[in-house]
Parts: C-alpha cells; sequence; structure tokens
C-alpha cells in the first residue's frame, strides 16, 4: 500500500457504485411509468427511492403525515436499495393505529396484502403492510449489473400489471371509511 498508495486511492474513489446504480435504474423505471401508471414520486436517494398514486393526494387520509417524509403522505411505495439486497414494500407513514388498521384490512379483504402483520407498531412507527424481496445477496454475488437490472425490470413489470391494479382498486373502493386522526384517536409525536 506504502508503495502504491496514490495509484490504489485512485482506484478505490473510481469504484463502481452498484447501490448508486440500482438506484438510477430504479428512478428511470419509476420515470417511465409515471404517466401511464398515475405515479408520482416522492423520497429519491441512493437508499429509498419512494412514490404513490396521483390519485391517493386527493383522499382525506393521505396527506396527513407531516413527520415521516416532506410531502406527509401516508401510503408509499418503497424501493429499499441496499448494498446487499433490494426490497419493495407498501408502507404506511406514522398515523394512528385504526386508520393503520383500516388500510391493512382493506388490502386484506381484496387478497392483496403480502406481508402479514402480527404485531402492530407504535402509531410513531411507520408499518409495512406489503413486501417484496426483489434481490438478495446471492443475486449480488452472481449476477452482473445488466442481469440484476432484468431482474428488477420483470419484477417491476409483474406489479404494474398484477398487484398495482389490485392495490389501487381497493383503495380506491374502501378509502371514504377510513378513520383519520382525530381528539379521540390521535396520531403520536414522534419520540
Amino acid at each position: 500500500y506504502r508503495q502504491h498508495r496514490q495509484a490504489l486511492d485512485l482506484i478505490y474513489e473510481h469504484r463502481p457504485d452498484l447501490q448508486s446504480e440500482l438506484a438510477v435504474f430504479l428512478e428511470a423505471l419509476l420515470a417511465q411509468s409515471t404517466q401511464k401508471d398515475n405515479l408520482i414520486p416522492d423520497k429519491l436517494s441512493k437508499r429509498w427511492i419512494c412514490f404513490a398514486l396521483k390519485e391517493w393526494d386527493e383522499y382525506p387520509f393521505q396527506m396527513t403525515c407531516p413527520n415521516w417524509t416532506s410531502s406527509g403522505r401516508v401510503l408509499l411505495f418503497v424501493w429499499n436499495n441496499f448494498p446487499d439486497r433490494m426490497t419493495f414494500d407498501l408502507m404506511i407513514g406514522p398515523t394512528n393505529l385504526k386508520l393503520k388498521q383500516d388500510i391493512y384490512q382493506t388490502l386484506r379483504s381484496h387478497n392483496v396484502v403480502l406481508w402479514d402483520v402480527k404485531k402492530w407498531s407504535k402509531p410513531h412507527i411507520p408499518l409495512c403492510i406489503y413486501h417484496q424481496t426483489i434481490l438478495t445477496q446471492t443475486d449480488y454475488d452472481q449476477m452482473d449489473l445488466d442481469a440484476l437490472q432484468r431482474r428488477i425490470q420483470h419484477r417491476w413489470e409483474h406489479f404494474l400489471a398484477n398487484d398495482l391494479p389490485a392495490i389501487r382498486q381497493a383503495i380506491s373502493t374502501e378509502h371514504s371509511t377510513w378513520t383519520l386522526a382525530t381528539e379521540e384517536n390521535p396520531i403520536a409525536p414522534a419520540e
């Protein structure tokens, strides 16, 4: 290292950053689907790529979560882009437990919840109600960037064609029955 420090530092500084490359790819997938599938980006970073459905912003429950993201959205889809794995979730942000339960039961009754919630979180903690593992450590070890992107693309297209329409339908037909934060059912402040 002492003998070749400058060269090794240069190599390290310019090493490929797979996590960043996949974040750019995910943002491109989202941008391609924004108009066609009525999606709206929310928080975009290397680690989290978040979005929602545009029509959800018109529903009374959606913009009531100021302590989670700058948009204040309650329901967000989230690509979790870890350095060694990738997941895709539908999250309910910090809101009252009754609203979390209403959303979960709606999706469950429409057979679209893939994540079995066994323990309900506190109101100030986001709750995952839909979860897919997209890439595993083994995928990262055995696939190159192109193969990883193909796997992501395949899973994304399946989601858009199958799960998204079911989630969209369930929420559009049931959202008016959900319990919003009230004095009797407040959102707990973040700790």
